[in-house]
């Protein structure tokens, strides 16, 4: 405990009220949240899916949730409230889908549900999909810790925390502000220093024979896709083995919501017919690539 003297008890008040005015600082007001939160490009580091969140207090998911794509786990934060010990924190999910110069753009997430006849013009009717969050604090009133587990904001965070069949195109498109033919350059450059497969100057002595695929594929895509009027060329790379299975996928062209994590799916399970040199199967590279044309 502080003790003060009679004679130094303004001192003493001075330094009280410097420890009040710290402690205080510690603490995150509503408005603090509000400017952090709101009218950012936030995403959700854990690609939950739920609509309805908990976190504790260092950010660890307490309620369940299916995992998702991230390209569909953007979120604008558009309300922010301190009850008690908890925040609770409310906006609508945002997708990343192909802005046409092979990076991606934010679009809200729309759902849709069937309204009464006589009130809809069409046959659907198209809302904001929300979702609501609930972090849960340790008494200090300070919850940076939960928020940097649950948040990245803005793409070169989020960088850090995609998955690693989305390194690549991570490193070359969200890394660095990379013009389009630099960030290709960049991904293709990634994709090489990842490849194991041997590399061959074709000079005529040897024959070399590409892998093939056996029978066909069809990707899964989501309706979420669609309603985000996602299009484009979706592209993975990746290796086939000597016995025909492929590895090491990587993700180097996007179309975003959900589409290529579809396409990773679908070419994961095809069997291929390995590459050989000079009737001996090896390892090599290989690309599947697939054009998605928004609905009209």
């Amino acid at each position: 405990m502080l003790r003060c003297l009679w004679v130094g008890r303004w001192v003493c008040g001075l330094i009280l009220l410097s420890i009040t005015v710290h402690g205080a600082k510690a603490q995150t007001s509503e408005d603090d949240l509000r400017r952090r939160l709101t009218e950012k490009p936030l995403y959700l580091r854990g690609f939950w899916m739920s609509d309805r969140l908990e976190f504790d207090s260092n950010g660890t998911l307490k309620s369940k949730s299916d995992l998702g794509p991230f390209t569909l786990c953007g979120i604008d934060v558009s309300r922010v409230k301190v009850s008690g010990r908890e925040i609770k924190i409310e906006g609508r999910r945002i997708g990343l889908v192909s802005s046409g110069d092979g990076r991606l753009e934010r679009r809200p997430i729309h759902s849709t549900t069937i309204i009464v006849p006589s009130l809809r013009r069409d046959n659907t009717f198209k809302a904001d999909e929300e979702i609501s969050i609930k972090i849960s604090g340790d008494g200090s009133g300070n919850f940076d810790t939960a928020l940097k587990a649950i948040f990245a904001d803005g793409l070169h965070e989020l960088a850090t925390a995609v998955p690693r069949y989305w390194k690549c195109y991570a490193h070359g498109y969200f890394e660095n502000d990379n013009d389009e033919e630099a960030a290709e350059e960049a991904v293709k450059t990634c994709v090489e220093k990842r490849s194991l497969a041997p590399k061959f100057e074709n000079d005529g002595q040897l024959e070399l024979v590409p892998p093939k695929m056996v029978g066909s594929f069809k990707p899964n895509f989501s309706e979420r896709a669609a309603e985000l009027g996602a299009s484009g060329t979706s592209e993975v790379a990746f290796m086939v083995t000597e016995k025909g299975i492929p590895v090491g996928l990587q993700v180097v062209k996007a179309v975003g919501g959900g589409v290529d994590e579809a396409l990773l799916q679908a070419v994961s399970q095809v069997q291929f017919e390995p590459g050989t040199r000079d009737g001996k199967a090896i390892i090599s590279d290989y690309k599947v690539s697939i054009r998605v044309n928004a609905p009209e």
